[in-house]
C-alpha cells in the first residue's frame, strides 16, 4: 500500500511540474514584460498582465545623468560644468547660483528660475549678491529704478527694460 502511495504521489507531483513547465515554456514563447505580481511574461506592447490583470511597466527607467551640462546663452553649444568660456563663441558663462542656466551679461535675475544674480562692482570688483543698491566695498551706486515702473535696472541704464523709458541717472541730471 505504501508503495501505491509513493506512486500516486510521484504523479501528483510530476503533474505539478508539468503544469509549471508549460507555464515557463509558454513565458518564453511570449518573451515580453513579466508581470510583477504572477510573474507571467506578457507581450511587450501589452499594459495589463492578461493573466491577473495587473498594471505592467513597459520599460525600466533609464538611469539618471547628474552630470550638468552647460547651454551657451548665445550660441547653444554645450560644454560641462565648471566651464568659463564658451568654446565655440567665446562668449564667458555667467552662471545662475541655484539652476546653473547661462544668464546675458548685466542680468539681474537668471532668465530660467528667477534667482537674483551675482555681479560684480565696476569700480573695484566685489562681487555683490542680491538686490543691493551699493556696493559694500567701494559705495558706488550699483542699482537704479525705472521713473515709471519702478523696474530695478543696474545703475547707468539708458532705457528701462520693461517699458523703454530713458532712465535719468544722478550723474546726467548734474550735467543738465
Amino acid at each position: 500500500m505504501g508503495a501505491g502511495m509513493g506512486i500516486g504521489m510521484g504523479f501528483g507531483i510530476g503533474g505539478a511540474m508539468g503544469s509549471s513547465m508549460g507555464q515557463m515554456a509558454q513565458n518564453l514563447q511570449l518573451g515580453g514584460t513579466a508581470c510583477p505580481k504572477c510573474g507571467l511574461s506578457n507581450q511587450s506592447v501589452a499594459k495589463f498582465c492578461f493573466s491577473c490583470g495587473t498594471p505592467l511597466t513597459q520599460r525600466p527607467e533609464q538611469p539618471r545623468d547628474d552630470r550638468i551640462i552647460l547651454v551657451c546663452d548665445k550660441c547653444g553649444n554645450e560644454s560641462p560644468d565648471g566651464s568659463k568660456f564658451c568654446p565655440k563663441c567665446g562668449d564667458p558663462f555667467i552662471c545662475c547660483p541655484k539652476c546653473k542656466t547661462d544668464n546675458k551679461e548685466g542680468s539681474l535675475k537668471c532668465r530660467k528660475c528667477g534667482e537674483t544674480m551675482p555681479f560684480k562692482c565696476a569700480k573695484c570688483g566685489t562681487e555683490v549678491f542680491g538686490d543691493t543698491k551699493f556696493c559694500p566695498g567701494c559705495g558706488k551706486r550699483l542699482l537704479q529704478k525705472c521713473t515709471k515702473c519702478d523696474t530695478v535696472l543696474p545703475y547707468g541704464t539708458r532705457f528701462c527694460s520693461d517699458c523703454g523709458t530713458p532712465c535719468t541717472t544722478e550723474e546726467d541730471s548734474n550735467h543738465a
